[in-house]
């Protein structure tokens, strides 16, 4: 039993750490497309004019449609490189946390320390029970005294 759900947590492992390298991976292709994207915008302002007079008119609001479509994208490629931080942290966070919990139940099993509580509190009671049983079944003689209950006696 242990053989296997050792496999299994290898297997989990593995995917796991799979996930992340993927995660890692994806950062990196996408960083290398926002240093593209900048050099290719960096190229765009040299071809277009700068000034706006009537004949480059049309040229310049292209120019602007260009610009501002690939900040769109290079936003949106930041928001997804920290989106993927954020899902990776959240990962290894929760496996972190399942990796805890499993050994804090392997060091404390709560329901077999719930029932040697109960056990033990069944014995002591029966030992009480049984112990009462036997001071009420002795019968002492009339004429011996014993301190505190012959005082008690008769006083009544």
């Amino acid at each position: 039993m242990d053989n296997e759900e050792e496999f299994r947590k290898s297997q989990h492992d593995e995917k796991i750490d799979y996930l992340l390298k993927i995660f890692e991976e994806n950062r990196s292709s996408i960083m290398e497309m926002i240093v593209d994207l900048e050099k290719l915008k960096n190229k765009l302002d040299t071809i277009f004019p700068e000034t706006t007079d009537a004949r480059h008119m049309r040229f310049f609001e292209e120019k602007v449609k260009a610009v501002s479509s690939f900040f769109n994208v290079l936003l949106d490629m930041r928001k997804e490189i920290n989106k993927s931080l954020k899902d990776e942290i959240d990962i290894r966070r929760r496996v972190e946390r399942k990796e805890a919990d499993l050994e804090i139940d392997e060091l404390l099993d709560v329901r077999a320390a719930s029932r040697k509580i109960e056990d033990f509190q069944e014995v002591t009671r029966r030992m009480k029970e049984k112990r009462r049983k036997d001071i009420n079944a002795i019968e002492l003689p009339e004429n011996v005294g014993v301190p505190g209950i012959n005082a008690k006696a008769e006083g009544v």
